[in-house]
């Protein structure tokens, strides 16, 4: 089991890995960043709190989602534990967002935020399989 675990870690690095990092870099990064940056800073846009506070704490994720996609690319371990707790985090988050103060339950939100949570476990499952969890750490000996 450890060698087969070996040499498929051995390869180069697997397509999962890259879809993650890009998966962190252009939605949980650049999209978030952009979102949020128009709801916290549009002239003259009144928010409720609750949505600036949402907001605010989505932007703090979407800056560390871009350190997290550097850490997939490189594979450098805390790279994939950094998205781990992102996604972690972010399963909770979308829970919450189902049911804000003032805003109607309806089909598509619900579509959406089950997606968001299944893309989440999924890639929390992926970064926890052996076999890339060795790749990081191989990656991490082979530099010191």
């Amino acid at each position: 089991m450890i060698n087969q675990i070996e040499n498929r870690a051995k390869q180069t690095k697997p397509p999962g890995i890259t879809l993650t990092a890009i998966y962190f870099g252009v939605v949980n990064g650049l999209l978030a960043f952009l979102i949020s940056i128009i709801i916290l800073f549009a002239p003259g846009l009144i928010m409720p709190e609750w949505l600036t506070l949402m907001a605010a704490v989505t932007l703090f994720l979407s800056v560390v989602s871009f350190v997290a996609c550097y850490g997939l690319f490189v594979l450098i371990d805390w790279g994939r534990k950094l998205a781990i707790v992102i996604c972690a985090i972010a399963i909770p988050l979308n829970l919450i967002s189902l049911k804000l103060p003032g805003e109607e339950i309806t089909s598509g939100t619900v579509l959406l935020t089950v997606v968001s949570i299944g893309i989440d476990l999924v890639i929390i499952w992926y970064l926890l399989q052996d076999d890339i969890k060795y790749l990081f750490k191989n990656k991490r000996a082979a530099s010191k």
